[in-house]
């Protein structure tokens, strides 16, 4: 087993290349966005893969031998996915790599309650028409709804993402999945249900599929760890020493997503409320990565124990070197996808477009934006019509000249007679607003 000073990757290579295990509400988009920042910086965005941005949206391990051939895989130098133990084998790194492992740890209560928030139906507080917050509920009814979403319990359809199938990178599923006939899953939502739903999801990872403790603790060690949410100067002292190629990033245009801010504020306002009973009876669904979660935490305050040994040196020499981008917009600042990855460039802009209908995704095909906070969800046959058309268009231009199109561009070619098509005005309201005015609702409905 190595020891601390053998986790040490001053740079990613051909022979020790690194590899980011994404377990996912852990804080791996903000550190997704410093991995695309420091690959730039070293000239390796063609040895990379990150499963966001531009390139192909791969999710779960046997998807990558789908979606590279072998040769791509074993030239990989940076990979972050969220993918199990097995992406090393898939890698070749045995006996020819020695890969370098991250894995960021959240406290499994927290992790889950975020998961629940972006993730689950809500049925039980009421669906679209939230009547009541977990906080309302009694322990046995939570208890209840935990044992329903239980990995053994959960009924799959047999599409599910990073199970059988990942079709955020076309409809690519297993063999024996995708001539399977599809049967109704549940409970709670599709999403939800990916890779198995929210139970012991890091034992899993680092033991597919059976998540068996002993296994996972010590693959554990032989990773990196860091606690990027919960002890944020500490992460920073720990990528410093053990991957200090990596650099903190900052954006000119800090602003975060309505949507995620808003879901910030409501874990926030649960992990301060929700009884603490309820967070033992989490803590017991995710036993299994509860100790894991303790053990990762220990061994990340002896990763920074052997990090502060430089302590006399001056705070900024121990912290990662920073770089500052204009945009938060990958899209702007990353002209790399469209120029090197054109095809799976406009894929992913189309997908996002036809999954949520939103013009906010839509209107960055024609090349504009929509304001902040307010944006307009499509008819189904109107997204189709404006996919079949811009598809059409790709293909009859190079890449590099449709990428300049803008929305005059399109007035001109298909015609400025359009009428307005009906829409539904979606508005992101502020959270408190939202909390007050649902239990407002709640109190005249149960009176």
């Amino acid at each position: 087993m190595p020891g601390l000073e053998d986790l040490v990757l001053s740079e990613p290579s051909q022979e020790r290349p690194f590899v980011f295990l994404w377990d996912e509400k852990t804080g791996g988009t903000t550190f997704n966005d410093w991995l695309l920042a420091s690959s730039s910086q070293l000239g390796r965005l063609n040895s990379t893969h990150i499963s966001d941005f531009g390139w192909p949206n791969v999710i779960g391990t046997p998807f990558f031998l789908k979606t590279y051939e072998r040769s791509k895989l074993e030239s990989l130098q940076i990979l972050s996915a969220t993918v199990d133990w097995n992406i090393f084998s898939a890698l070749g790194c045995a006996p020819k790599r020695r890969p370098s492992c991250l894995i960021l740890l959240r406290n499994p209560v927290d992790r889950f309650l975020s998961y629940y928030l972006e993730r689950s139906d809500r049925i039980l507080e009421g669906g679209s028409l939230p009547i009541r917050m977990l906080t309302n509920f009694s322990l046995q009814e939570f208890e209840e709804y935990l044992d329903s979403v239980r990995f053994d319990r959960l009924r799959f359809s047999g599409s599910e993402t990073g199970l059988f199938c990942n079709t955020e990178n076309g409809q690519l599923c297993l063999d024996d999945a995708s001539t399977a006939e599809a049967s109704e899953g549940g409970p709670e939502t599709f999403a939800f249900r990916s890779f198995g739903g929210p139970q012991n999801r890091l034992a899993r990872m680092l033991d597919p599929p059976l998540g068996r403790i002993s296994v996972a603790k010590e693959r554990l060690k032989r990773c990196t760890v860091s606690l990027q949410n919960e002890d944020f100067s500490n992460h920073l002292r720990v990528l410093r020493k053990f991957q200090p190629w990596i650099s903190q990033v900052h954006f000119a245009d800090s602003d975060a997503s309505m949507q995620n801010s808003y879901n910030r504020r409501e874990s926030a306002y649960l992990r301060d409320h929700l009884p603490e009973a309820f967070r033992r009876a989490i803590a017991e669904f995710n036993s299994a990565d509860m100790e894991l979660y303790h053990q990762g935490v220990e061994q990340f305050y002896q990763q920074v124990t052997l990090a502060r040994k430089n302590s006399l040196l001056p705070v900024s020499s121990l912290w990662p070197e920073s770089i500052t981008l204009p945009s938060k917009d990958w899209e702007v600042t990353w002209r790399f996808f469209q120029e090197e990855l054109p095809t799976t460039f406009f894929i992913r802009r189309l997908t996002r477009c036809r999954i949520t209908r939103l013009a906010s995704q839509c209107a960055k095909l024609v090349g504009e934006s929509m304001p902040d906070g307010v944006d307009y969800q499509l008819q189904p046959e109107l997204t189709e019509h404006i996919l079949q058309v811009i598809s059409h268009e790709f293909y009859q231009r190079p890449p590099q000249e449709f990428y300049q199109l803008r929305s005059h561009d399109w007035m001109r070619l298909h015609g400025s007679d359009a009428k307005g098509a009906p829409h539904r005005v979606v508005a992101l309201p502020d959270f408190g607003e939202l909390l007050d005015d649902a239990w407002g609702e709640a109190q005249r409905r149960l009176r």
